[in-house]
């Protein structure tokens, strides 16, 4: 990521308490008026009871939508939507709470469908990751665009869109087309429904050593000629990180250029969002960034352990563009990293709210875990890296532990006194 903003990675912290239970799937029938920044939606959502029982959905949706019926299997006894109440989960702060309090409970593992209609026009993140206009509309969890629940992590769903003749639309999953109307399938357990939306969208499939890759993009603005060797390095990437990390299950990986000016990249299960860079070796190294998500993402996003994902993403990256563009260039980046790790604060402990934190996670992180592969060596570290993935693991602790088994207690010791000086 270039900029400062958040990255949603595989699995959430544990954030608020919320009484949604568990959201398993959405069916979502949506009509962009892209041209005029509005949409409207209908949505049904299979809601799984937690234990204890249902008696009240509350849910996050964009503070600018209207809602216009709330229906429920177990009856609506009512619901509120005080677009004034701000959302306490950080990711989306555009938000507000969506309280539905049902006539019948529904009992612990049970399913019941939510079906909700709401239209309007949609305020876009802080970050400006989430827009809805008529030169670009891409909308994630961010805005709050979809009925969302912060603690649903596993879902499936289906989105029905009809779109203006002029428009044509993408996202990840199974994508199919019938006239106006577009069908986006995504089967696959994920946390995030992301929609894609613009005049002369075209995609460029680039079949690149054995790994599908979509690449959408504005032809207008990035020709089919600069496509096809970023989608080959792309898969060059994913080559390389599955020999140092391990193999993982992805057979297609679908890549939007964003023609929006803010809000930087993130990742979603085979799907990333990036701005276009005319250098392309940052362009390389951003994409590298997304990419090794693939691997590191277990961590809490929420808490401080969020290191876990962004500071090896991020360092994995400086790896990728040492091997593959030499030593000088990676020191160089090193010895900038290290001038402005100089006076962030520690990483054990950060409040993931500070606004130290991107420095702390982007640039400390990957400054500590470069010590540490000078202190163990290179072809250790690599191995220590892979058997993380391998085990699966998701946090600190567990990292301490590991790296004790694969190394010795001191050097355990000293890179936890690493993370917790400043």
């Amino acid at each position: 990521m270039r900029s400062a903003v958040i990255a949603l990675l595989l699995f959430l912290g544990a954030g608020p308490s919320w009484a949604a239970g568990t959201v398993r799937h959405y069916d979502i029938d949506v009509a962009l008026a892209a041209s005029q920044g509005r949409l409207h939606a209908t949505a049904t959502l299979t809601v799984v009871a937690p234990a204890g029982g249902l008696t009240q959905v509350e849910l996050l949706l964009n503070h600018a939508l209207d809602v216009r019926s709330v229906g429920c299997d177990a009856g609506v006894k009512g619901f509120r939507f005080d677009r004034s109440e701000k959302s306490l989960f950080r990711y989306t702060p555009t938000a507000a709470p969506l309280r539905i309090d049902l006539e019948k409970p529904v009992p612990a593992g049970e399913e019941t469908q939510v079906r909700l209609e709401y239209e309007g026009k949609v305020e876009a993140d802080s970050w400006k990751t989430s827009v809805l206009t008529p030169e670009w509309v891409e909308l994630a969890m961010y805005a709050a665009w979809y009925p969302y629940d912060p603690e649903s992590r596993a879902f499936s769903y289906r989105l029905d869109v009809s779109a203006e003749p002029d428009y044509a639309v993408a996202g990840p999953g199974t994508l199919a087309r019938s006239g106006e109307r577009w069908t986006v399938i995504h089967e696959a357990p994920t946390w995030d429904i992301v929609l894609v939306a613009a005049r002369g969208l075209t995609v460029r499939r680039v079949d690149a050593g054995g790994l599908a890759v979509d690449v959408w993009h504005v032809r207008s603005r990035i020709g089919d000629e600069k496509i096809d060797p970023f989608a080959r390095d792309v898969s060059r990437m994913m080559n390389d990180f599955r020999g140092w990390y391990g193999t993982i299950p992805a057979g297609r990986l679908t890549i939007v250029f964003a023609e929006r000016a803010s809000g930087g990249g993130y990742y979603r299960p085979g799907f990333i969002s990036l701005l276009l860079d005319d250098d392309y070796r940052g362009l390389v190294k951003y994409a590298a960034h997304e990419v090794a998500h693939f691997w590191w993402g277990r961590g809490p996003a929420t808490t401080w352990e969020d290191w876990l994902n962004e500071s090896f993403a991020e360092y994995s990256s400086l790896l990728l563009m040492r091997s593959w563009y030499g030593a000088d260039s990676f020191d160089k980046t090193m010895a900038d990293y290290e001038g402005q790790a100089a006076t962030t604060p520690a990483i054990w402990g950060l409040d993931r709210n500070d606004p130290a934190a991107f420095p702390t996670l982007y640039r400390r992180g990957p400054v500590l875990l470069h010590r540490l592969e000078q202190r163990i060596g290179e072809e250790p570290y690599r191995r220590f890296a892979a058997a993380l993935v391998s085990h699966e693991v998701r946090s600190t602790e567990a990292l301490l532990a590991t790296l004790q088994e694969r190394t010795s207690p001191d050097v355990r010791q000293a890179f936890e006194r690493d993370l917790r000086s400043h």
